[in-house]
């Protein structure tokens, strides 16, 4: 293999790794964990208002992909296209490490909090650049996604901009455990498991009806 050869492998496993962070199977569990931290400390409106901007994130997107999935719409003799209606990485990274980010930068007491939520928000840029870069989804699926994540988070500050912050202590727990369980679960792929072809056909015949 040649220098150029190794170096495009490399390049190409560096933005694999990158926006594997991104995947439901990493991002699924470690929200779960931090919700459930989260209501443990009795940070119930932070837990309800992000658990429920995640969720309506995940739920609609999921619909989304059902109900529309691929298409091309020409507009002015353009031609759009869309590969998997809206981008998953870009919505639900956005919704939850933007999310995270959010939590940790209106509870923050000193600079390390906020410091982790600086380094949130480059890992999501990084997430959705990566997805862009490898191809997975065009422009039109990412951009929806983006916008979709944002709304839902939009939604849920709304509701914590009600409510004074909390001590940080509880979001240090929610770092730990979101830290350790994405180390864990990355490389981890929803995508990549059989049973989501089943899925997602059984949802769209049941939609169909």
């Amino acid at each position: 293999m040649t220098r150029d050869g190794t170096e495009g492998r490399l390049d190409l496993l560096a933005l694999m790794y990158l926006a594997d962070f991104g995947d439901i199977a990493v991002i699924g569990p470690a929200f779960a964990a931090a919700i459930v931290i989260l209501l443990a400390a009795d940070c119930r409106r932070e837990a309800l208002a992000w658990g429920a901007g995640v969720l309506a994130c995940a739920v609609t997107t999921l619909l989304l992909k059902v109900s529309l999935g691929g298409f091309a719409v020409t507009v002015f003799g353009r031609t759009i296209h869309a590969f998997s209606f809206p981008s998953g990485h870009a919505a639900l990274s956005f919704a939850f490490y933007i999310g995270l980010a959010l939590l940790l930068w209106r509870g923050a007491e000193g600079v390390i909090l906020r410091g982790l939520a600086v380094l949130l928000v480059a890992l999501q840029i990084g997430i959705t650049l990566a997805v862009f870069l490898l191809r997975w989804h065009p422009p039109t699926d990412m951009v929806a996604g983006l916008c979709l994540g944002a709304l839902t988070l939009c939604l849920a500050q709304r509701v914590l901009d009600a409510a004074p912050p909390r001590d940080s202590r509880a979001l240090t727990g929610v770092v730990i455990a979101v830290a350790a369980l994405v180390m864990v679960l990355h490389g981890e792929r929803f995508d990549d498991r059989p049973l989501n072809g089943e899925l997602f056909r059984t949802l769209a015949s049941e939609l169909a009806l």
